[in-house]
């Protein structure tokens, strides 16, 4: 297991054990084996583990679904109908792809360590802007 599968597997992990304590509801599953990406790739990655998953907690809700847009980026998740993306342009100084809001380009952060261990719980538990400055 890699780096980025043990970071999805805890998310995961963690997001079912917060819906059985009725903290927050999983509205879709993830849709395993729907993986439409290069074997091994990030893309590939998010896919096995988040695809189609729609998780809502306090009127705050995100789902996972999984595109390619132009300008080579990955967009993987949306967050209020903000489409949140990987830019697979450049990979940055942690040696990872930026994190962005597609539409501004604003850097939500720079590695999916963040993202999935601090950023979305930020606007899950305390609604807090994370996909503008």
């Amino acid at each position: 297991m890699n780096r980025f599968d043990k970071i999805l597997a805890t998310f995961v992990d963690t997001t079912n054990k917060r819906a059985q304590k009725g903290i927050l509801s999983i509205i879709s599953a993830p849709e395993k084996g729907n993986v439409l990406y290069e074997s091994g790739t990030i893309c590939s990655t998010l896919s096995h583990y988040l695809d189609n998953m729609f998780i809502q907690e306090q009127g705050r809700s995100i789902v996972f679904k999984m595109s390619m847009s132009e300008c080579n980026y990955f967009i993987f998740a949306h967050i209020n109908n903000i489409k949140i993306a990987l830019d697979l342009n450049n990979k940055n100084e942690a040696g990872e792809w930026n994190i962005v809001n597609l539409d501004t380009k604003y850097i939500v952060t720079k590695t999916m360590g963040s993202f999935f261990g601090y950023k979305i719980w930020a606007w899950l538990d305390r609604g807090k802007d994370i996909c503008n400055e």
